[in-house]
């Protein structure tokens, strides 16, 4: 097989994903069509002999495969035309046939079976689980089996953002494990010894099946149905199908917008089927080459959030990592239509992480420092000079001087104040463990040296980080504890009452249902750890 190499042959270093020419031609030569895109996997096999081609003798077969070894056989036979025939019609042909006996079964049945061995998969005996799963594979494959699997992997990924990994892994050692796909076919005998394939189905008579052949060989059948119906191809053809048909999500997300917590699950069910192809084109499962189209794709329907969820993900992967080209190739894309979309200070400001943005404004925490949705519905307007308060963050968390931080600091007024307790909260909470620890002894020290932003920071406290905290509470499991790290340290320096503070959160009411709903998260996640 042309693709077929040995393991001890050197893998080729992984380059960086395509140049910029080929990115822009990806959109238009893929029209309608994704699969060359998905099937891109290569397996590779721990022996391989190759013998050399005996040039006098060698004959063509019909799968392009060459060898001496078919010197002997019969030209006639061996260049007959592969054909299907209905069972009724085969019968005259055979004198003998092994098929299968088709156990008891039905479709509830395999995906209790499927289910059962998902649940259990974990990194720590991924190997022994997987060998379980494919012997029991093996007692339950038809061909619906692929169906089922491919269905309930995808349910599996919309609902554990942290194990997507493992089931892309598992899908790649599906794919190479032949010995399970080969158990979906039968093969029969005809009367000149010839020999033909089936496929086993789900509540079919054999009578009505359909035979493909004749093969000179039980092999060759063999290898014919696996390459006509293997789990790689089901696969590629199953993700293709639900990436072409992604609006659902989208649907998903505008139906819930009203309702908080089904709203964060439709985002995340979207961003861990994104993570899934993402994944999967790590593990080798699909071409790199996908990731821009998925990407291009995004950014041309305006689908900004789910674009910067899929490139924080490429951008933070040391093998996947664009270089400056590409980066630069989907900067220049980003601002051809950046305003002319409405995206979230959240989303706005993970972009400005990654691209330098021509937006009209640039500050990414004017949503969060709006007093409370009963005072105002609308975004408070931010002077252009607002966005000095990132810089001076940044600046801070390379050079750590204090006294020049604060001769701007010190010139702040009680708006910038809440903006910058934003910023620097949203900092720490992103930043990695260093940075992060770095900016929470900056705002400890600029509450004991400006009293008057400790009491600003107070406020902010039940005006604006209840609400910040629901931002970050799925996606960042630590969270909770850093809110209430900072709150403890804040009541010891501000010598504020811890009982009676406690007691006004907890007696905190909105007459808005989300932001009710995140008082409610606070104090149940982070109130009690005070």
């Amino acid at each position: 097989m042309a693709n077929m190499v040995s393991v001890n042959s050197e893998i080729p270093e992984v380059e960086y994903i395509y140049p910029l020419e080929r990115i822009a031609l990806i959109a238009s030569k893929l029209q309608g069509h994704l699969v060359p895109l998905f099937n891109g996997f290569k397996e590779y096999y721990e022996t391989l002999e190759v013998k050399p081609i005996d040039i006098t003798t060698f004959k063509k077969n019909n799968y392009g495969k060459f060898g001496g070894q078919l010197k002997n056989r019969s030209q006639n036979n061996f260049w007959k035309k592969k054909n299907r025939f209905r069972g009724k019609d085969i019968e005259k042909f055979i004198t003998n046939a092994y098929v299968k006996a088709l156990p008891q079964n039905d479709e509830e049945k395999i995906r209790k079976i499927i289910i059962s061995h998902l649940n259990k998969l974990n990194e720590k005996k991924f190997t022994i689980i997987v060998k379980e799963f494919i012997d029991h594979l093996e007692e339950q494959m038809f061909f619906e089996t692929y169906e089922i699997l491919n269905n309930e992997i995808l349910n599996k990924v919309a609902t554990d953002n942290h194990y997507v990994g493992l089931y892309a892994k598992l899908v790649k050692e599906l794919i190479i494990n032949k010995k399970w796909q080969r158990k979906m076919f039968n093969i029969i005998t005809g009367n000149d010894g010839e020999f033909f394939w089936t496929l086993n189905r789900l509540g079919q008579d054999n009578h009505d099946n359909e035979y493909t052949g004749p093969f000179e060989t039980e092999q060759e059948a063999l290898d014919d149905a696996i390459e006509h119906n293997n789990f790689k191809v089901s696969f590629c053809v199953f993700m293709e199908n639900k990436y072409k048909e992604r609006d659902v999500y989208q649907q998903e997300i505008k139906r819930t917008s009203d309702l908080f917590d089904l709203n964060i699950f439709a985002k995340n069910k979207y961003n861990n089927f994104l993570k899934l192809i993402f994944t999967s084109v790590e593990h080798g499962v699909f071409k790199q080459e996908l990731l821009h189209h998925v990407l291009l794709t995004l950014i041309q329907n305006r689908e900004l959030e789910q674009f910067t969820y899929l490139y924080e993900q490429l951008h933070s992967n040391a093998k996947l990592k664009l270089n400056t080209e590409s980066h630069n190739f989907y900067e220049n894309k980003l601002n051809e239509i950046v305003n002319q979309v409405a995206i979230s200070p959240k989303i706005k400001f993970k972009l400005q992480e990654f691209f330098r943005l021509n937006i009209k404004n640039t500050n990414a925490f004017e949503a969060l420092t709006v007093i409370d949705s009963s005072e105002s519905s609308d975004n408070t307007p931010v002077q252009e000079s607002d966005r000095d308060i990132s810089c001076i963050i940044s600046e801070y968390q390379m050079n750590k001087d204090y006294e020049s931080f604060i001769s701007v600091f010190s010139k702040f007024d009680e708006e910038k104040f809440k903006n910058f307790s934003s910023s620097i909260v949203t900092n720490i909470l992103e930043a990695k463990e260093n940075d992060a620890k770095i900016l929470a002894e900056l705002i400890e020290k600029l509450w004991l040296d400006f009293p008057k932003y400790s009491k600003i920071f107070g406020s902010f406290i039940t005006q604006n980080l209840i609400n910040l905290y629901s931002e970050y509470e799925i996606d960042f499991p630590k969270s909770k504890l850093i809110f209430a790290n900072l709150i403890k340290n804040w009541i010891e320096i501000s010598k504020e009452n811890k009982e009676d503070f406690i007691s006004n959160l907890r007696e905190k009411n909105s007459e808005d249902e989300d932001e009710q709903y995140n008082i409610e998260l606070f104090i149940e996640k982070v109130v009690v750890l005070l």
